[in-house]
């Protein structure tokens, strides 16, 4: 079975939080926007989600702050990068993504400076033989590609004494 969209998510969280990342949301597909950003250039009257964004991984480390998005494959990883791009460079939504981390990190019992940060932007991908040759026309992107250890994996086995680890096989790449 080829890997999901949320197999990806799952596997990259896991191995940012084993190399001692603070996960500060995690948003897999289908959870209806648990960590959303809104537009701040909505109409105020609307009170639906309209033009809201949420990544779907924002991990902390030192003072790097990682956007992930997931993906099944490569070619719609694209639209997600400018996604991420454009979201940071609206001061208004950059300014409420901080805001939201800021309370987020306060409820973990940490303080912040969001803006001493060095962002990076990251996809993570199932695997493919020579990846970082398939976003050629990126510059500063951290690739995580994921692949199973498991022949024939089925995400709907359930096997408790298994680790993440034992399951998927993740190489790391900046370009």
């Amino acid at each position: 079975m080829a890997l999901t969209e949320y197999d990806v998510c799952f596997a990259t969280k896991e191995y940012l939080f084993n190399k001692n990342y603070i996960i500060v949301t995690w948003n897999p597909p289908g959870s209806q926007g648990t960590f959303t950003i809104p537009n701040p250039d909505k109409d105020p009257t609307y009170r639906g989600q309209t033009g809201s964004e949420s990544p779907d991984l924002i991990a902390i480390k030192d003072k790097e702050m990682l956007f992930v998005e997931a993906k099944d494959n490569i070619k719609s990883s694209y639209d997600d990068i400018i996604k991420l791009k454009n979201m940071l460079a609206n001061p208004k939504r950059k300014k409420l993504l901080f805001k939201i981390c800021h309370n987020q990190m306060l409820a973990l019992g940490k303080e912040i400076d969001f803006e001493k940060l060095d962002i990076r932007y990251a996809v993570a991908v199932p695997y493919e033989d020579n990846i970082k040759q398939k976003y050629f026309d990126q510059k500063n992107l951290t690739i995580f590609s994921v692949r199973s250890k498991i022949d024939k994996w089925d995400n709907k086995i359930i096997d408790g004494s298994l680790k993440v680890s034992d399951i998927y096989e993740i190489n790391e790449d900046t370009i």
